[in-house]
């Protein structure tokens, strides 16, 4: 599928504002590998995108994490991202709904 055909999807997809669906944040994901392909001096900054976008994901699961990890192998995330990109697995490992719980516990 051409890039300028699902230019205003993606665009809206990547507002840093908006929560995201598990398939949405799929789509996120391969529209980020495609641009990748497009642009490899781009990655570093498609790999904070990625990881941004799992972060605005509501409902992950154990289920998301096999797609997290691909990306991740694709687009490898900078050392300073670590800790965030721990918590994520953490979230994927527990489920969304456990991680909400624990929040507001600590909270």
């Amino acid at each position: 599928m051409p890039l300028q055909a699902v230019a205003t999807e993606w665009a809206e997809l990547l507002e840093p504002a908006r929560v995201l669906t598990v398939s949405e944040c799929r789509s996120v994901f391969a529209m980020l590998l495609q641009i990748a392909q497009f642009s490899p001096a781009s990655q570093p900054a498609l790999a904070e995108a990625w990881l941004d976008a799992l972060q605005r994901t509501q409902g992950v699961s154990l289920g998301m994490c096999f797609d997290a990890f691909s990306i991740k192998t694709k687009l490898p995330i900078p050392q300073s991202e670590a800790k965030k990109w721990h918590k994520q697995i953490f979230r994927m490992l527990i489920s969304d709904r456990v991680w909400q719980i624990i929040k507001r516990a600590q909270a």
